[in-house]
C-alpha cells in the first residue's frame, strides 16, 4: 500500500509538470487583420448601380463580395462589428458621391480618379476573439485530454490494486494470518506496531510527503499547485498548499494587480470571477485577489454617501482631502512643492450627464506648481457623487467633505507643520452654484460684481472684483442677500464654503477660450454667408456657395477632412470644434489666411 501511495505522489508531479509544459497553440488568423481595400473598388460595387446603397442588405452583400475577392472564410470574421463599419463608410461616400454628382462632370470625374488613387482599410477581428483566448482553449482542451487519461490509468490501478487486496484476504483466510498466532480475542485482529505508528504519525508524514514533493518541483523550476493523496481505505486526502512562493513572486503580484483592474474596470464581482477562475485553472486564486483589494482599501479609504433627497437616491463616494495631500507630499520627489512652508491648491469641480436623468458631479484637488498640474495624473480625485448640479443637491450629499475643505488650514507632511492657500475653480456654472449665485440668464449673473447684463455695453463703467465701492461682491454680502426674495442681486442660496474668498476662486480658461473661439468662428461664417445671400441656402445649392466653399476647403487643408457645412430645417448647420482644432483655426498663419478668404 505504501507503493501505491507513492505512485499517487508521482502521478501529481507528473500532472504538475504537464500543465506547465504544455506546447503552445498557434493561430493561423491574427486577432484584427486588416484589408486594402480601392476606393473606386468600393464605389463600383456598393454605390454604382445600386437601387439603395445605405440598405443592410447591400452591406452586407458588398461585405460577402470582399471576402470573397481576398479569399478569407466569412466563418473566421465578426461579421457584426465590420458591418456596423463598413455601413457607416458606404454611407458617407454615397453623401459624397451625391455631392460631387450635383457639381458637374469635371467634378465628379475628378473624383472618381481620387478614390481611384486612394486605398480603405477594412479591419476585420476573428470571430472566436484574440489569438491569446484560442490559444488558451485549445491548451485547455489539451490539458483536459491528458487529465482524462491520467484518471482512467488510475482508476485502472485502484481496480487492480483492489482485486489484489480481495486475492490476499482470500490467501490470509486460507492459510491462516501468522501475526496472530499466539493471540486471542480481540488482540487477533490489532495491527503491528509498525502499522500503528504509522497511523498515529501520518500527519507528520503527509507534511514529510509534502515538503518532498515541493522540493522536487522547486528544483525542476516548478510550483506545486495540487496534490491528493489516498490512505488505506481509500479515502482522498487533499493537502494544502501554501502561497508563501506565490507572494514572493513579482509576476504573480503583477498579474494580480491587473487582475483587480479589470474586476473594477468591467464591475465583475468576486462571484463572477471564482466562476472563471473555476474554468480556467491558471488564473490568480481568489483569496490572493480579495487581500489585494483590501490591501487597496486601506491605501485609499473611500467613504460612502447614499441618500434619499425628494424621494430620489443619491449614491457616491469621497476620501479624505487631507489625506490625499498627505499621500502625494509624504513622496521626497514633491518637496519642492512647499516653499516657505506653504502648500497651494485647488478645488475644481464639474457636472456631467450618463445618460437623460443620470448626473454626476465629480471633484478633483490640484497642488499648484506640480508639473502634472494641468494634465490628468496631477488632478487627484476626491469625490464623485450621483446628483444634479446645484446648490441644493450638493450642500445635501457632500456637506462632510466640504467642512473639512472649509476647517483645512494646515497639513502634518513629514513631522512638519504646512500651511494651506486654497483655491477654487470649475466652470462658471459650477462656481455659480457653490457660491450661491443664480443662473446666467438673471440681470445679475456675474459671481464677482453686481453689474447689470443690460449695462455690460458701457465701456465707461468703472467695476471691480475686490473694490466693494466699484460694485464687488463679497461672501458675507451673499450670505445677506440670499435670504431676501426681491432686490438679492441673484443671490438664491448660502454660499458652500465660507473661508474662500471670491478673489480666490479661478474660472476655467478652457471653457472661456472654447466660448469666444466658438464666437469668433461663428462671426466669421456668418459674414462669409453674407456675401453669398445671393444663393439661396438649400443642400442642393450649398456647393454654389463659393466663399462657404472655399472656408471649409481651407479646415480640410489643416487636417480636419471629415468637417462640412451641410443644410437642416432651412439652416446652416456645422459640428463645433474642440480646442486644438480652434488654436490650429485662430494661430497667427492660419489666420492671416482666414482674412485672405473673407477680403
Amino acid at each position: 500500500m505504501a507503493s501505491a501511495i507513492l505512485f499517487q505522489i508521482f502521478l501529481s508531479f507528473i500532472t504538475c509538470l504537464a500543465v506547465e509544459s504544455a506546447p503552445q497553440a498557434t493561430s493561423a488568423f491574427p486577432h484584427i487583420l486588416n484589408v486594402e481595400i480601392n476606393n473606386l473598388l468600393l464605389y463600383n460595387i456598393a454605390i454604382k448601380d445600386v437601387s439603395h446603397p445605405k440598405s443592410f442588405e447591400n452591406t452586407h452583400t458588398v461585405l460577402k463580395s470582399l471576402l470573397k475577392k481576398n479569399s478569407i472564410s466569412a466563418d473566421n470574421v465578426d461579421t457584426s462589428q465590420v458591418m456596423k463599419t463598413l455601413q457607416y463608410k458606404i454611407k458617407k461616400m454615397y453623401e459624397k458621391v451625391s455631392q460631387k454628382s450635383k457639381a458637374g462632370g469635371m467634378t465628379f470625374k475628378n473624383y472618381l480618379n481620387q478614390l481611384n488613387s486612394t486605398n480603405y482599410t477594412l479591419k476585420l477581428p476573428h470571430a472566436t476573439g484574440s489569438p491569446t483566448k484560442r490559444k488558451l482553449e485549445e491548451t485547455l482542451n489539451n490539458e483536459r485530454a491528458k487529465r482524462q487519461k491520467l484518471e482512467n490509468d488510475i482508476s485502472k490501478l485502484e481496480n487492480d490494486l483492489k482485486a489484489t487486496k480481495s486475492e490476499k484476504c482470500d490467501l490470509l483466510r486460507k492459510i491462516g494470518n501468522p501475526q496472530s498466532i499466539g493471540k486471542r480475542g480481540k488482540a487477533r485482529n490489532k495491527f503491528n506496531y509498525k502499522q500503528a505508528q504509522q497511523y498515529r504519525n501520518r500527519s507528520s508524514n503527509i507534511k514529510t510527503i509534502k515538503k518532498n514533493v515541493e522540493d522536487m518541483a522547486n528544483d525542476a523550476g516548478f510550483i506545486l499547485l495540487d496534490l491528493k493523496m489516498k490512505d488505506r481505505k481509500g479515502k482522498l486526502i487533499n493537502v494544502a498548499i501554501t502561497d508563501e512562493n506565490e507572494e514572493d513572486n513579482n509576476d504573480l503580484e503583477k498579474e494580480i494587480a491587473e487582475m483587480v483592474f479589470v474586476l473594477d474596470t468591467f464591475n465583475i464581482s468576486i462571484k463572477g470571477y471564482n466562476e472563471i477562475a473555476q474554468r480556467y485553472g491558471n488564473l490568480p486564486r481568489i483569496n490572493a485577489i480579495s487581500k489585494k483589494k483590501q490591501k487597496m482599501k486601506e491605501m485609499c479609504p473611500l467613504t460612502k454617501i447614499d441618500k434619499e433627497i425628494d424621494g430620489n437616491r443619491h449614491i457616491g463616494v469621497f476620501r479624505s482631502i487631507e489625506q490625499t495631500l498627505q499621500s502625494v507630499l509624504n513622496d521626497p520627489n514633491k518637496s519642492h512643492l512647499i516653499k516657505d512652508g506653504l502648500i497651494k491648491i485647488k478645488l475644481s469641480g464639474d457636472g456631467t450627464r450618463a445618460g437623460k436623468k443620470k448626473h454626476f458631479v465629480n471633484f478633483t484637488i490640484t497642488i499648484i506648481g506640480e508639473d502634472s498640474c494641468k494634465s490628468e495624473q496631477g488632478n487627484y480625485l476626491v469625490a464623485i457623487v450621483k446628483c444634479p448640479e446645484t446648490n441644493f443637491y450638493l450642500k445635501s450629499t457632500l456637506s462632510e467633505m466640504f467642512e473639512e475643505f472649509d476647517n483645512l488650514e494646515s497639513i502634518d507632511i513629514n513631522n512638519r507643520t504646512i500651511q494651506v492657500e486654497k483655491f477654487l475653480g470649475g466652470d462658471l456654472k459650477f462656481l455659480n452654484q457653490i457660491t450661491g449665485i443664480g443662473g446666467f440668464s438673471s440681470t445679475y449673473s456675474c459671481l464677482w460684481c453686481k453689474c447689470p447684463k443690460d449695462l455690460r455695453y458701457d465701456m465707461t463703467k468703472e467695476l471691480s472684483m475686490s473694490d466693494i465701492t466699484k460694485g464687488a461682491r463679497t461672501l458675507e454680502e451673499i450670505r445677506m442677500y440670499a435670504g431676501k426674495k426681491k432686490n438679492n442681486f441673484n443671490c438664491t442660496s448660502q454660499p458652500l464654503f465660507h473661508s474662500i474668498p471670491l478673489t480666490k476662486i479661478v474660472p476655467d480658461t478652457l471653457h472661456l477660450f472654447l466660448r469666444i473661439a466658438d464666437q469668433l468662428v461663428y462671426h466669421i461664417i456668418k459674414y462669409l454667408q453674407d456675401l453669398d445671400n445671393h444663393v439661396r441656402l438649400s443642400s442642393d445649392n450649398l456647393s454654389k456657395c463659393q466663399n462657404l466653399q472655399k472656408f471649409q476647403t481651407f479646415i480640410a487643408s489643416i487636417g480636419m477632412t471629415d468637417w462640412y457645412f451641410f443644410v437642416k430645417d432651412g439652416k446652416l448647420k456645422y459640428d463645433s470644434f474642440t480646442g486644438p482644432e480652434h488654436r490650429a483655426i485662430l494661430s497667427k498663419t492660419l489666420f492671416q489666411t482666414i482674412q485672405n478668404l473673407v477680403k
